[in-house]
């Protein structure tokens, strides 16, 4: 296990991992509490659901949407608590844990983006990136020096990121 970082901002980087999830455990307890019970989303609305659609494909896309809120919510306490815990002493392996949150959550978020082969940014998608991923962005690269101090650290890192990114 590594020292706690000295710096102010490596001290203080877990609260960017902590903010993103909170908002992220926030926005999908309605979802997952109360569900579609008005009806369709207004995104799905647009997609082509209506009141005529039959009340079997409404509730289907209730229980996907339940489903994922309840993965989202526990992918948010998972991160707040290796935030909260480990990344706040120091430990390598929540360094890399937050990393590959990181990584998958940005993936998703391009893959979003990406429709029938052209990208779209909408102003929704830009504010999703501004609350999501610049934080954690920060919080992995401000508290660097304090996880990795040898070169020989850095090293591996790179490997396993390039591994990460290859598979």
């Amino acid at each position: 296990m590594a020292a706690p970082p000295s710096k102010t901002y490596e001290r203080y980087a877990w609260v960017l991992f902590l903010l993103p999830a909170l908002v992220l455990g926030a926005l999908n307890i309605e979802t997952l509490v109360v569900g579609y019970s008005n009806g369709a989303p207004p995104d799905l609305v647009a997609a082509g659901v209506t009141s005529s659609t039959p009340p079997g494909t409404i509730a289907l896309l209730n229980y996907v949407a339940r489903g994922a809120a309840g993965g989202s919510l526990v992918l948010a306490a998972l991160v707040a608590v290796v935030a909260c815990t480990s990344y706040r002493k120091g430990s390598q392996w929540a360094w890399y844990v937050e990393f590959y949150v990181f990584a998958a959550a940005f993936a998703a978020g391009v893959m979003e983006t990406i429709e029938e082969g052209a990208i779209s940014f909408s102003q929704n998608n830009i504010i999703a990136f501004a609350i999501f991923s610049l934080p954690f962005a920060l919080g992995l690269i401000l508290p660097y020096r304090g996880f990795f101090r040898t070169n020989r650290q850095l090293i591996a890192v790179l490997a396993i990121l390039l591994l990460g990114i290859v598979f």
